[in-house]
């Protein structure tokens, strides 16, 4: 993260990572460690992260470095340590989690949020677009041929957007279809492309690719036809509900 509150200086980091061989240096033995944010600490360490590279990390088991690093973001951002065992912000590593324990998300929520969920974008409406008969209708320029949604994002785990676009005359042959989350966020998307009759015409999968851009491309279209497009987090990992454009 950059900016200028911390560091004073927009190219350093506000929350840096890095790592230094603990164990071999001065005896520690803990995996990692990471500074609260202010008020505690008010000077330019606030938020940074280091792990201990002597620690034996592993993708999936013991230690788990997605489940450290986690635990260490939280800390950074401002959460002490859980009570709960299963939790990621448990004092003790608690094996490998893919995902934050119901105490994670309450904390998180209390500290950024007033305890309430994420904000549903401007998109869902009354209905919520989760479906053929409430997608969002998107107008394509006529003159460029393009149209560009922003500010969207997947809510939940479970959340799927859904648009739809009618073809303007004097279009090319081909439909393309771009999904980005690079540059925004960790979201990793699954996207598809359906003609007016709800038959599946194209896919694209963004699986274990977070923060990407997914493309569809598709031919041959037809003016005034209609199209779906539903855009789906491709996990249901801490990821799944994130922003895309």
């Amino acid at each position: 993260m950059t900016g200028l509150y911390q560091q004073g200086a927009p190219n350093y980091g506000d929350i840096r990572i890095g790592g230094a061989h603990y164990t071999q240096r001065t005896g520690a033995t803990f995996l990692a460690q990471a500074y609260l944010p202010p008020q505690l600490n008010n000077w330019a360490l606030a938020g940074d992260i280091q792990f201990n590279t002597d620690s034996a990390f592993n993708i999936g088991s013991t230690f788990d470095l997605f489940t450290v690093a986690a635990h260490e973001v939280g800390h950074a951002v401002g959460m002490d340590h859980s009570g709960d065992p299963n939790a990621i912000m448990n004092a003790v590593y608690p094996g490998a989690k893919p995902d934050l324990a119901a105490d994670d998300v309450n904390g998180i929520r209390h500290i950024y949020s007033s305890d309430l969920p994420r904000t549903a974008d401007s998109y869902e409406g009354a209905l919520g677009n989760n479906s053929f008969g409430t997608s969002t209708v998107v107008t394509i320029n006529g003159t460029t041929k393009t149209a560009l949604v922003t500010g969207a994002d997947i809510t939940t785990t479970g959340d799927a957007d859904y648009y739809k676009f009618v073809v303007p005359t004097g279009s090319a042959g081909t439909v393309k279809i771009n999904v980005q989350s690079a540059g925004l966020s960790l979201l990793a998307p699954k996207v598809y492309l359906y003609n007016a009759f709800f038959g599946q015409i194209g896919f694209a999968n963004g699986t274990g690719l977070y923060g990407t851009t997914q493309t569809i491309s598709y031919s041959p279209i037809s003016a005034l036809q209609v199209y779906y497009v539903k855009v789906i987090g491709a996990d249901t990992s801490v990821f799944a509900p994130a922003n895309t454009a």
